[in-house]
């Protein structure tokens, strides 16, 4: 590939494919973390969904990735129109699943509720030690009480000692845990989200860029014919 835009876009791409290969790989070594570290994951009913989910988006990106590296690389052009057409469809799942989880982000809240009421239910049977020594640790932590308030414990002599804010003067946590978790969370989801649309962008870039590798490597096959 002998133009200077040709070699510069190729160099480019295979920058953005390597950034790209090192944020797959830490899709993965996140959610291997998140799998076999103590979370409220069990507690919020999500269970090893989130991890499970980082090491297939990890998986993902990683072998979509290397296929861009590998065609911009040995100037393959029909791995680099592979590359792209997996890329945008990627934007475009991504913009979907964004837009789903904006629509509704207030369902989403109602069943988290909902939710937390159950694991209450469940946390206050036998076979729920270990679901409610969690939830135990989720209300000292987030100095929260119930889903919504103490009221969904119960009964007042239901109310557990993680609970009282002071228990002497019998004073519990006046905010609910679903709505602790969502203060918690937010600005990790507030990052998460510009880094979404970053990388979206990013990706929009990639393709863009393996359309002019492939466009300059079509041309050079033509001149040497």
């Amino acid at each position: 590939m002998n133009s200077f835009i040709g070699s510069t876009t190729k160099y480019g791409l295979i920058f953005f494919n390597f950034i790209c290969l090192v944020f797959g790989l830490l899709c993965i070594i996140f959610g291997a973390l998140a799998r076999s570290s103590a979370n409220y994951g069990d507690v919020l009913a999500v269970g090893q969904g989130p991890a499970n989910m980082s090491i297939i988006v990890g998986v993902c990106v990683f072998v979509i990735c290397f296929l861009g590296c590998c065609g911009a690389l040995k100037e393959n052009r029909c791995m680099l129109i592979t590359f792209g057409c997996i890329v945008f469809l990627l934007v475009i799942v991504e913009f979907a699943i964004g837009g789903f989880a904006y629509k509704y982000r207030n369902k989403l809240e109602d069943v988290s509720v909902d939710q937390f009421k159950g694991m209450i239910e469940k946390a206050e049977t036998e076979a729920g030690k270990d679901l409610k020594k969690n939830l135990d640790d989720l209300q000292s932590n987030l100095k929260c009480c119930g889903a919504v308030n103490a009221s969904d414990w119960g009964s007042f002599d239901k109310i557990p000692d993680s609970c009282y804010e002071d228990k002497k003067a019998k004073k519990v946590y006046a905010e609910g845990c679903v709505q602790a978790i969502k203060e918690t969370l937010a600005p990790a989801m507030k990052v998460l989200s510009i880094t979404v649309i970053i990388f979206a962008c990013i990706q929009v870039l990639g393709i863009l860029g393996s359309c002019c590798v492939a466009s300059c490597i079509r041309r050079a096959q033509y001149d040497h014919v």
